[in-house]
């Protein structure tokens, strides 16, 4: 699907193609490139990128980028590299990959909203980063979720006695992303409680709100997404629905291989939770089918691109379109999902990871890697190679070791 073809008739000529405008990415790891690639698939052509690193942000290579920066983590360089960019473009369609980066957007919004156009609602956004904020809504709203607890304050951890094991502790907002930052303790009865207690209170002192919830059973085959773009009207533009076939870690990680798998109850779910949350922008959520009760349970909502947004593009819905268009006031054409055939998104890091690190995994493994009718590896493409080669080099050291481990390791028995 072209920009061309999308757009046809239903916008000002020159309005979307601008030389005044163009779209910013932060972030050139997995989710930032496969934004790029969706727009540039559009006709796109502005396409910029913030990241900050030139060895994990893969994009940081792509033909398909017209200039790249480096950028630490910090409020004040978005805010500094932001302006330095307006002096090329009057309108500034901005892509976040990551919760920080809706963080420092949000902290600089006052200064940057007459250029910088961003997927968020800014009344509410901060509460809506919270997952307490999100399984309450959830509540109010019918939707269902596992049964959960807040964490505030050390007394609180008293509490985790009402829950049935095992129970997942995470954060109730992520922090910027760090080594030593805390993202979650699967415990799976109250033996390994007592041995976590100590730190918990600790995070809990340092002023971390927690969250804990019964865990959903069940693999990463469970775990739906909704992916929809709302705008300031409180319409839903486009929206897509899909599946994670795999995600590493394999309980509670990121994607590894996802399917355009579609699911009405899922759909209805996520439309329900982003008009709820008077979403404007992009929101996706997660759910995961619970087989006890029949239930797809909550798991958390984002406000960003996604890992495997790219899923969408490939079965005709083009989210990061829909919000370029959006931004610029053009109309918006309603796509149709395909699900005639299966398509397969891949991460080819995160499938490496398991197939090094899970045992009996090889079958799962080409199931995965060629099981679909069409079948996407990220972060390869044909078209623009560097990102890929990039990846490889960076990821020699792993691939040396799976290797190692599969072939002499088994010789040397």
């Amino acid at each position: 699907m072209s920009l061309k073809n999308t757009l046809e008739g239903q916008y000002q000529p020159g309005l979307i193609e601008s030389k005044d405008c163009c779209a910013l990415v932060i972030g050139g790891s997995i989710a930032g490139y496969s934004t790029i690639s969706e727009l540039s698939n559009n006709g796109i052509k502005n396409i910029v990128l913030f990241a900050t690193s030139t060895l994990r942000d893969y994009a940081c290579h792509s033909n398909k980028i017209v200039s790249s920066k480096i950028i630490d983590r910090s409020a004040e360089s978005l805010k500094n590299a932001l302006s330095d960019l307006r002096s090329q473009y009057k309108t500034i369609i901005i892509y976040p990959t990551v919760d920080y980066h809706l963080e420092n957007l949000y902290a600089i919004y006052d200064s940057i909203q007459e250029y910088c156009r961003v997927p968020f609602n800014p009344k509410n956004i901060m509460d809506c980063l919270s997952k307490a904020y999100q399984y309450k809504c959830c509540e109010d709203l019918g939707i269902p979720i596992p049964k959960s607890i807040s964490l505030d304050q050390p007394a609180d951890l008293k509490k985790l006695s009402e829950l049935k094991f095992p129970v997942i502790i995470k954060p109730q907002t992520r922090e910027n992303v760090s080594s030593n930052e805390f993202r979650n303790a699967v415990i799976e009865n109250r033996d390994e409680l007592n041995k976590f207690n100590a730190l918990l209170e600790k995070k809990i002192k340092e002023g971390r709100k927690l969250l804990a919830s019964e865990v959903v059973t069940g693999g990463a085959g469970n775990i739906f997404s909704y992916v929809g773009y709302r705008n300031k009207k409180g319409e839903i533009l486009n929206e897509w629905v899909g599946k994670k076939l795999s995600q590493w870690p394999d309980d509670f990680g990121s994607f590894a291989t996802a399917a355009n798998e579609f699911d009405p109850t899922v759909l209805k779910q996520g439309r329900a939770l982003i008009n709820g949350l008077d979403v404007m922008g992009v929101g996706e959520s997660e759910f995961k089918y619970d087989s006890r009760d029949n239930q797809f349970k909550f798991i958390e909502v984002n406000f960003r691109s996604m890992h495997w947004g790219r899923l969408g593009h490939l079965s005709g819905v083009n989210i990061m379109l829909t919000q370029y268009m959006d931004s610029l006031g053009a109309t918006v054409a309603r796509e149709r999902q395909i699900t005639s055939k299966k398509i397969h998104l891949v991460s080819l890091e995160n499938e490496l990871a398991n197939l090094k690190n899970r045992k009996g995994y090889w079958k799962i493994f080409k199931f995965n890697l060629f099981g679909g009718d069409k079948n996407v590896w990220l972060p390869l493409d044909r078209q623009d190679l560097k990102p890929f080669w990039f990846w490889f080099l960076d990821n020699l050291k792993c691939l040396m070791a799976l290797w190692y481990k599969k072939y002499f390791s088994s010789r040397g028995k």
